[in-house]
């Protein structure tokens, strides 16, 4: 399987997938227009990666922001993961926060508590603290 990777955008997170180590990787903002046209590669090659993998995958998310649109696609991504998850696949969920961002930081509760899924908050922006916790 080949790795997924989509440069980041003034509007789109950087994506990286490398089924190879098991490592999905989006970061940076996401607030395009139509979230749903950018996130159907990602939703496709998740799919096909999830049937095919029988390995640990880690997710990990460290947007800065995500505008309406985006919601509802993370919340068809993680969806896809949890489905995963109950089928067997080991999947970790890393929720990158900022300190002091309380939006992401409800955000990231806020999809755990709907889907139903374990995630690992990582605190980042305190250089001496390496700060997590399960949501």
């Amino acid at each position: 399987m080949h790795t997924l990777h989509i440069p980041a955008t003034r509007t789109t997170p950087e994506v990286h997938f490398e089924p190879a180590a098991g490592h999905c990787v989006i970061t940076g903002v996401s607030i395009p227009e139509h979230a749903q046209e950018f996130y159907q590669p990602i939703f496709q090659w998740l799919d096909v990666f999830l049937s095919v993998n029988r390995g640990p995958v880690t997710l990990r998310i460290a947007l800065t922001y995500f505008n309406s649109s985006s919601l509802k696609a993370l919340y068809i991504l993680l969806g896809r993961v949890r489905k995963a998850q109950v089928m067997g696949t080991p999947v970790r969920i890393i929720w990158v926060v900022e300190e002091d961002d309380e939006f992401m930081l409800e955000s990231s509760s806020y999809f755990a508590e709907l889907l139903g899924v374990k995630m690992d908050i990582e605190m980042s922006g305190d250089e001496s603290s390496d700060e997590r916790r399960a949501v």
